[in-house]
């Protein structure tokens, strides 16, 4: 019994309290762990959806339990306070007891549990069943749309795209008993036919507000009005025919591209493409995994906000997946291993299907890489033969000086094996390489790349001592061949966040876009 000795010891006649910010706290990581689990595997995934677990997470995104616990908990201990207030007044009494402050009640991580109970939602909407249960309810449909559109206090971006998500899964006019499992390989064959696209775990929509059908393939999937109801996307003075509101109302326009953003080491889905403050991180301590999390504006996001409205005509999606600087901090898949599980994650969705662009950080561009080179291999012809464009922003095509450091750093750093495949000469490397050399040469492929200029700072200890290093040189960062842009007083980690829409980061990625988009136009007119 792993709790046996903690009971033992527990004294019942004082028992420890436990308050709404414990309860939220074990939730949230239960709900994590459940998610981390089920996400790869669809046996897990029908185990816990046949024990109940959808209604547990209904009531998780549609309630506010913990907030009125913590309300309840605050009002408690304001009362408390007031009556030693006044017994501090009539006795003189200098008590100092802080447990009665309102102002000392934690505040549950609710936000946090909902964006997970969306995840796992998300992961159990291509179930079968999941899907009947949730187009079976009315109230739950209405409140997904209305996150995802933004028409509730709903901020959080994974949640809003985790709500659209949902829905695209659910509302697919495809027969709900014919879905499968997010964890089949797609056939090589007819990877855009057999079925609606399939948004599972590690993919999110950019602009998750835009009707439904904005984020569909172009292979004749529809939503299904007769069970997309009413209720489930009106409002008042919304068209109850087609179930938009009044905003939505207008006939869409399906997009003519995709554009797919793939971070790199240690970045994240939208912490990576934030808006920068500045383009250099040489005044900030610590390593350099920890400088991406804070880097930039919090909670902007360059492509969301500035290239949804320069470049309408595309559909904004995002991507993430485990990656390391060391093993100290975690697991961290080897290349093959991510290229592969977002290969399959991408085809099941649609991508592919239109003109693609992979927008790329660091490691990124080489995961999309990898990506083609196993398209190539498993016949995704569509898929790579739509894949029009390429943008690297400081990507190491060649190996990063930070894979390169003496065996003696590794004993600190311990490397995760991502990085170890980044060293100089690395053969995988040049193979990659000239294989998209190759596609750019027949004119399959347009290239755009980015460098840094400035060091970027790794390890900062006492006394001033530090480490820092251009970890992507420009003669890595240009693969040979595509246009090169080097970014002047910029570092590895601010290449890819722009200051402004002047910025060559920005400026020159939006031309590029519709460059390709004009001479796709132009090919299909002829």
């Amino acid at each position: 019994e792993p709790f046996a000795t903690a009971l033992k010891n527990l004294n019942k006649k004082n028992p420890p309290k436990f308050d709404a910010a414990d309860s939220a706290s074990a939730t949230l990581k239960g709900i994590k762990a459940l998610a981390e689990l089920c996400s790869e595997d669809g046996a897990c995934q029908k185990r816990i959806a046949d024990l109940g677990v959808l209604s547990l997470l209904r009531r998780i995104l549609l309630g506010d339990d913990y907030e009125k616990l913590a309300a309840i908990e605050a009002y408690d201990a304001s009362r408390i306070r007031e009556v030693q207030d006044k017994n501090v007044s009539t006795s003189n009494d200098s008590s100092n007891d802080t447990t009665s402050d309102p102002s000392s009640v934690r505040v549950p991580p609710a936000a946090h549990i909902r964006r997970h109970a969306g995840r796992l939602v998300t992961i159990l909407s291509l179930l079968p069943n999941s899907k009947k249960e949730i187009i079976s309810d009315d109230v739950w449909c209405k409140w997904l749309e209305e996150c995802a559109s933004g028409r509730v206090p709903c901020n959080d971006l994974k949640l809003k795209s985790y709500c659209r998500l949902t829905l695209l899964n659910v509302f697919c006019s495809e027969d709900p008993n014919t879905g499968s499992t997010s964890d089949e390989y797609p056939d090589s064959k007819s990877e855009y036919k057999r079925k609606c696209p399939q948004f599972g775990d590690a993919l999110f929509l950019l602009n998750p507000e835009l009707p439904l059908e904005v984020h569909l393939d172009n292979n004749g999937h529809e939503i299904s009005r007769k069970k997309f109801k009413d209720d489930c996307c009106t409002e008042e003075g919304g068209d109850s025919e087609t179930g938009d509101a009044p905003s939505n109302r207008a006939k869409y326009t399906p997009p003519l591209m995709d554009v797919v953003f793939v971070h790199g080491l240690r970045g994240g889905p939208f912490n990576s493409w934030r808006i920068a403050d500045d383009k250099s991180s040489t005044t900030k301590a610590g390593l350099v995994e920890s400088i991406d999390e804070d880097a930039g504006k919090e909670g902007t996001c360059w492509p969301r906000e500035w290239l949804s409205a320069d470049f309408p005509q595309a559909r904004f999606l995002t991507v993430k997946y485990k990656t390391n600087l060391t093993q100290w901090t975690g697991a961290s898949l080897p290349l093959q291993e991510v290229s592969s599980m977002l290969l399959r994650k991408l085809i099941a969705a649609g991508i592919g299907s239109r003109p693609v662009v992979f927008v790329t950080h660091s490691m990124g561009g080489l995961v999309v890489k990898q990506m083609l080179y196993q398209a190539k291999l498993n016949n995704y012809d569509k898929f790579l033969n739509n894949t029009n464009g390429l943008v690297f922003y400081s990507c190491p095509h060649f190996g990063s000086r930070l894979a390169d450091m003496p065996w003696r750093m590794g004993l600190v750093f311990r490397p995760a094996p991502s990085i170890g495949e980044l060293r100089s000469g690395s053969p995988r490397l040049v193979e990659l390489n000239d294989f998209v050399r190759q596609r750019h040469s027949k004119g399959l492929l347009n290239v755009l790349s980015f460098s840094e200029t400035q060091v970027t700072p790794i390890v900062e200890g006492y006394g001033g001592w530090a480490l820092r290093m251009e970890i992507v040189p420009i003669e890595s960062a240009y693969p040979g061949y595509g246009e090169l842009v080097v970014l002047a007083s910029t570092d590895h980690i601010n290449s890819c966040k722009p200051v402004n829409k002047n910025d060559p980061s920005y400026a020159d990625t939006l031309a590029f876009l519709e460059k390709i988009l004009k001479s796709r136009l132009k090919e299909s007119e002829s």
